[in-house]
């Protein structure tokens, strides 16, 4: 035992490994700027895809916002659109209807926009611009019925009866019980008769 041992008693007895002095580490010290000097902030360098995470983020919120956006704006120009054509404003109907389509509607409403500007100029005898609609509503959803049924009646008139035709099958497979159908078809039939007995 030596007169300066911590794990000595003063009896000359060594402690007990428990209650022996553990050394403890050591904790560095903040160094101090030197005199003049300012410390410098610990900045940790950023990732270099965090940029383009956020960038693409920003972007695709944007995109549906405007999307959103520019839905709801061809919705207010079809319902503005309906409520012209039931107030007997052709010309304000078709205009509305056709910003309508102009917009970025889902495909479904923008059909419907199609239709109801091909409804009013079928009415307005402006047959070509007419057709032209029916088979952009048929385009975006085939199985609108009204469709294939209008743009057959314009056929009819424009003298094509085998287009007519296919658009009539087309109405019956999709509405079986349509009425109206039967009486553009006999119509047909005459046609075709009328046009086998003057040749």
């Amino acid at each position: 035992m030596t007169p300066n041992d911590p794990n000595s008693s003063p009896w000359g007895e060594s402690k007990p490994d428990a209650e022996r002095a553990v050394p403890q580490p050591a904790v560095p010290q903040p160094v101090a700027p030197a005199p003049g000097q300012t410390a410098r902030p610990i900045r940790r360098k950023p990732h270099p895809w965090m940029g383009l995470l956020s960038l693409l983020l920003i972007l695709f919120y944007g995109l549906r916002l405007w999307y959103s956006h520019a839905q709801n704006v061809g919705i207010r120009h079809y319902n503005a659109g309906l409520v012209a054509e039931n107030k007997g404003d052709a010309q304000g109907a078709i205009r509305e209807f056709s910003l309508a389509t102009d917009s970025a509607m889902k495909d479904s409403d923008k059909a419907d926009a199609y239709f109801r500007r091909g409804y009013l100029l079928l009415h307005a005898h402006q047959n070509d611009k007419a057709i032209a609609d029916f088979s952009k509503t048929i385009e975006l959803n085939d199985t609108y019925e009204e469709a294939y049924f209008n743009r057959g009646l314009i056929e009819i008139d424009k003298g094509q009866l085998s287009q007519a035709s296919s658009d009539f099958d087309r109405v019956v497979q999709l509405k079986p019980d349509d009425k109206n159908v039967a009486a553009e078809r006999e119509r047909i039939r005459q046609l075709q008769n009328a046009h086998s007995s003057a040749k």
